[in-house]
């Protein structure tokens, strides 16, 4: 997101992570809000076909599909940017192909990736952070960069804005990529049956979550642009920018510790990615939501190799395209959710609910959700086109699916999966 997002708007990436915070505050309050009304493991499917209507809710899971299908060929990129840069003598064509393999080799298999080393991975990749955050401060203080810790440019480019280099529907369409970083705040929604008072534990968590991560991102963002000013006009390469940023600050031995870090956790999440799209299918398979060809589990190994291969397929297309349009295409689900979860609140609690009199509950249940869905349907609108011609696309074949299922809206939809 670094490289991208910094080249796209001249060094404003805080600012899109500010934005981006605001924009997920709003949404985790209404996430809040619905795991209160409904503490059971859930999500933006479950709310909606709960406070909406259960045909509303299936085209909502429908949307977010896309995000687990596609998810896979984020991570493809991500490791295979990494792999050539560290080992640029092989082709990037032929690190993609060879990731694909093992992810899929592995997930066929049926390693895990087990919860301890995935733990000690967060632990490094959190602390590099940190410690890079004291570097980036030392190497300001040393009269490097801008030479302050201090700096309006350190957030926004008033003069990339005010001569029109930068318009304000960049910024916002850089925004979109952005909220991809976001994802996995509501899935602590999945603990709610498992904790003690959820109404109140998780809500907390999920907002304190997103908050804190919006405000270290936003720090990281602000320091980086200080750090490495011409950074916009300078990167080389936009997927492997955040190393060229650590080689700036730390030479080449942060570089590499940092890519090293970057790739494991990367692979890591590309082959739980993997595995998580294939098992997605492998239920929906199991429940006749679709074809019963995708539960077949292979004999030795007792995992889904049929959804897994074609999560591998889908691999090809990671040869030919970028990071950015893959990005997008998750946005349009994950954004779609939000929206809708936002909707939730309004429909549950106002609509439904009655919490109609005083200020207090208008402000909850009406002016806070309102907001949330506003905002993130403006990031919705500002997605790049093939994103969203894709995304509509995927959700016409639902829509269609769900009339023939359900007899032109006659009955309840299939439960799709475990979203």
């Amino acid at each position: 997101m670094y490289g991208i997002s910094t080249v796209n708007t001249h060094g404003m990436f805080a600012l899109l992570y500010a934005i981006a915070t605001v924009v997920m505050v709003f949404t985790a309050i209404s996430y809040s809000k619905m795991c209160k009304a409904f503490p059971i493991a859930g999500s933006a499917y479950s709310y909606v076909q709960r406070a909406i209507n259960p045909h509303l809710g299936f085209m909502v899971g429908w949307a977010m599909i896309i995000d687990y299908m596609v998810l896979p060929l984020l991570n493809y990129v991500l490791v295979s940017m990494y792999l050539y840069l560290l080992i640029p003598a092989i082709p990037y064509k032929v690190w993609i192909v060879v990731t694909v393999l093992a992810m899929t080799g592995i997930n066929i298999i049926g390693v895990k990736v087990a919860s301890r080393v995935d733990a000690v991975i967060t632990i490094l990749g959190v602390s590099f952070v940190f410690v890079f955050m004291i570097f980036m401060v030392r190497w300001l203080l040393g009269g490097n960069g801008a030479g302050t810790t201090a700096d309006i440019s350190g957030i926004i480019n008033i003069p990339a804005l005010s001569s029109g280099a930068v318009s304000f529907g960049t910024v916002f369409q850089q925004c979109t990529l952005i909220c991809l970083c976001f994802l996995g705040f509501d899935a602590l929604t999945t603990y709610t049956e498992e904790t003690v008072d959820p109404e109140k534990t998780v809500g907390k968590a999920i907002i304190f979550t997103c908050l804190i991560y919006g405000i270290i991102c936003v720090a990281m963002g602000y320091l980086s642009q200080l750090s490495w000013p011409n950074a916009w006009m300078e990167i080389t390469d936009q997927g492997t920018a955040a190393a060229e940023l650590v080689k700036h600050v730390m030479g080449n031995g942060g570089s590499i510790i940092f890519s090293v870090i970057y790739l494991t956790a990367a692979f890591a999440s590309g082959t739980t990615a993997e595995g998580s799209a294939a098992r997605l299918l492998f239920v929906m398979g199991r429940d006749k939501t679709i074809p019963g060809w995708f539960s077949k589990v292979n004999s030795r190994f007792q995992t889904p190799v049929n959804a897994i291969s074609v999560i591998a397929l889908l691999g090809i297309f990671a040869l030919f395209t970028d990071f950015a349009s893959i990005s997008s295409v998750i946005s349009f689900g994950a954004l779609t959710a939000f929206v809708f979860v936002n909707i939730s609140v309004i429909t549950h609690y106002y609509i439904k609910g009655g919490n109609r009199k005083g200020f207090r509950n208008k402000f909850n249940y009406i002016i806070m959700p309102i907001i949330g869905a506003a905002l993130c349907a403006f990031m919705w609108f500002s997605l790049d086109k093939a994103a969203l011609i894709i995304g509509l696309s995927w959700c016409a074949i639902g829509f269609v699916y769900l009339v023939v299922q359900t007899k032109g809206f006659k009955k309840q939809p299939g439960v799709i999966g475990e979203i």
